[in-house]
Parts: structure tokens; C-alpha cells; sequence
């Protein structure tokens, strides 16, 4: 399920052009965080040290939810940063927002593990500086309920 979302992100065009540094679930990064470290090595800075425009998949602990005993429900959290300016940011959150909330996935959802029942976009924090990234920074969070098999 996390790479259903994951890819639905990373595989959008649009998306694509206002996050020229990438989407990363941070499950698979160094220390379960961006840094800067990371996206140098990775050449998604722009040759000054300064990172790219980015995002960040981070998933919260599954609990039960819903009447059924395999349904469960996560809060998925997108932290996205821009070095210079919030544009990509603004423009990314919308983009973001319109490819997953109330997206239910179909058979694109279907995993071997689980089955993805529908996305809701909950809120988020609108704009805040990243000290360790030297970036600005935005937050959307969603609401992910699936059945597990």
C-alpha cells in the first residue's frame, strides 16, 4: 500500500516538475529523515548545498477502525521543503491534495497484504522553516484506511 501511494506521487508529471529533488518515503532514508547529506549524495541539491524542492512520506502506527476486525486506519504525513520560497510548496500541496484525497485506488490499491479502501486529506501545517534542512516547509496529513488480508 505504501509504495501504491508512493508511486501515485513519485509517477506524476506534474508533481515531477515542482519536486525536482524527488518523494521519499522515509521508512527507506538514513535515520528515517531527510538531510541534506542524503540529497547531496543523491545529487538533489542545486551545487550549493541547498536541496531541491522535495517530499517526505512518513506513516504513522496502523490501529483498528471500522466494524470489520481486518480493517485498520493509518495517518499518513507528506512533510514537503523548498530552499527558496514556498511556490512549489503551495503548488505541490494542491497537486498532492487532488491525486489522494477521497482517491480509493481500485484495483491499483490491491497489495498482496492489503487492500487500499480510501485516502482523506485531514489538515496539515501550512508553511515553517527546517533548521537541519535550511528550508521551508509544509505539512499535509491524511487519513488512510485499508483492510487488512
Amino acid at each position: 500500500m505504501r509504495t501504491v501511494i508512493r508511486n501515485r506521487l513519485a509517477n506524476d508529471s506534474t508533481l515531477q516538475t515542482l519536486l525536482t529533488g524527488g518523494v521519499y518515503d522515509a521508512a527507506t532514508l538514513p535515520e528515517g529523515k531527510l538531510s541534506l547529506s542524503f540529497l547531496e549524495e543523491a545529487g538533489k541539491t542545486d551545487g550549493y548545498g541547498r536541496l531541491l524542492p522535495c517530499a517526505a512520506l512518513i506513516w504513522r502506527e496502523a490501529l483498528p477502525d471500522g466494524a470489520g476486525f481486518r480493517e485498520e486506519a493509518t495517518t499518513l504525513h507528506i512533510w514537503l521543503y523548498e530552499y527558496d520560497g514556498n511556490a512549489n510548496l503551495i503548488a505541490a500541496s494542491k497537486r498532492i491534495k487532488e491525486l489522494l484525497h477521497r482517491w480509493t485506488a481500485g484495483a491499483a490499491g490491491v497489495t498482496t497484504n492489503e487492500s487500499l479502501m480510501e485516502i482523506r486529506f485531514i489538515g496539515g501545517i501550512e508553511e515553517f522553516i527546517d533548521p537541519d534542512l535550511n528550508a521551508n516547509g509544509s505539512e499535509m496529513r491524511f487519513r488512510v484506511k485499508y483492510i487488512r488480508k
